[in-house]
């Protein structure tokens, strides 16, 4: 059952985050001069959760990518504070 669920949420993290024309958003990726950081840092806990589900190492690599685009689109924006 472990396998099952592990590969269900696998399935679930690669649909979100290249599947369909949101993925941008389950990247971290957003118009951060529009959007809410607040809103995108629940995006990232919820991505986070997911990726727990499939194994620790998982979950690091999408929380760092998260992170990592959340902080590009706030630079972009002009809007980044360290």
């Amino acid at each position: 059952m472990k396998l099952f669920k592990r590969l269900a949420y696998a399935y679930v993290a690669k649909d979100l985050m290249t599947n369909n024309e949101h993925s941008p958003l389950f990247n971290g990726i957003y118009d951060a001069t529009k959007g809410s950081a607040d809103f995108m840092y629940g995006v990232s806990a919820v991505m986070e959760q997911i990726g727990e589900g499939i194994g620790k190492k998982t979950s690091d690599q999408i929380s760092n990518l998260l992170i990592e685009n959340i902080t590009k689109s706030q630079i972009r924006a002009g809007i980044y504070r360290p």
